[in-house]
């Protein structure tokens, strides 16, 4: 079993800021997630939760994601070979980039999704309808 404070630390270690969300779901933990992060509060949020599922805030970074087939081809097609972070879930991939703008909340053009600003991105270890990231 993966021990979910070892990636919470390798995260924020990289300055990602991490939340809690409820276990075997896309759901915070916490109120309040999305406008006041604390390393501490959360840190030990996850102690108390050891099998929660963890996300990504988002603001500094955003989720750019295909909601279908041909959208997530696009976006291959578009990003290319240029180098940055990207994971799997169920449905797409996730291509993870510093913000542009930091107001960006969330925007969707031909099922490409852009999230931002007060979203956050389910990230790996978690399990979503038994399915791991």
């Amino acid at each position: 079993m993966t021990n979910i404070l070892e990636h919470f630390d390798a995260l924020t270690k990289l300055g990602l800021k991490v939340i809690p969300l409820r276990e075997n779901s896309k759901v915070p933990l916490i109120k309040g997630w999305s406008s006041y992060w604390n390393h501490e509060i959360i840190r030990n949020k996850l102690k108390m939760f050891p099998k929660s599922n963890i996300g990504l805030l988002l603001g500094d970074i955003i989720d750019v994601e295909g909601d279908s087939e041909q959208a997530n081809k696009t976006l291959e097609s578009l990003i290319g070979d240029y180098p940055h972070p990207c994971y799997r879930s169920l449905r797409s991939v996730h291509h993870l980039f510093l913000t542009p703008d930091p107001d960006l909340r969330h925007f969707k053009y031909q099922q490409i999704e852009f999230r931002g600003y007060g979203h956050q991105s389910v990230l790996p270890p978690s399990r979503h309808f038994g399915i791991d990231y």
